[in-house]
């Protein structure tokens, strides 16, 4: 076994982009054959989570919804259902973070629709039913910011409970209050 030594928490996180470029790029992950999708939609659905949540890039950057969207063109090629049996709460996670990402950008209904169908299927309503569903795979508060509310209204409507139980959270450690914690006039236009 090889033992890596990181100097600071920006080199953890760069050898894992790198590592997940090398799955993405790899010659038996693009021969698509559909046993290898769960390494391409894992692959998206990280980088979105260390460029959104790990490294606090702008939600607004076209670059997310690029990503989403090629994340989206690979799902659709397949039958997420069967993937989904294998695996759940990555497949719950890989959709959830195609939602994030995809935020203000046209796929996000999508994303909502296809997140909410999965939940139900699954027996989850409720944004505390899904975090307590993702906690032992991988869920952070962050994911339920005022920033991200737009997603989980479109969540919420897709399961026909607008006005439930999607709450976003007010964050207070000092890190995520400033990136995360929308300010409430900018929350209408977070929403659209």
């Amino acid at each position: 076994t090889r033992r890596v030594e990181y100097t600071s928490w920006s080199d953890m996180i760069e050898r894992i982009e790198r590592r997940l470029v090398e799955i993405l790029q790899s010659e038996v992950v693009k021969s698509g054959s559909p046993k290898f999708a769960i390494f391409v939609f894992f692959g998206y659905a990280a980088i979105i989570h260390i460029y959104m949540f790990m490294r606090d890039l702008p939600r607004c950057l076209p670059f997310f919804n690029l990503i989403s969207d090629r994340l989206r063109s690979s799902i659709e090629a397949l039958n997420l259902a069967n993937l989904h049996k294998d695996y759940p709460e990555m497949v719950l996670w890989i959709l959830l973070m195609g939602g994030l990402g995809s935020s203000g950008g046209p796929n996000r209904g999508w994303y909502a629709k296809l997140f909410a169908e999965t939940c139900i299927a699954a027996g989850l309503r409720g944004g505390n039913t899904i975090a307590y569903a993702l906690a032992e795979y991988l869920w952070s508060d962050l994911y339920r910011s005022p920033v991200t509310i737009g997603f989980w209204n479109d969540v919420a409507r897709a399961q026909g409970m607008e006005g439930g139980s999607y709450d976003v959270k007010r964050l207070t450690d000092h890190l995520s209050v400033a990136v995360f914690n929308a300010p409430p006039e900018m929350l209408v236009e977070i929403e659209e």
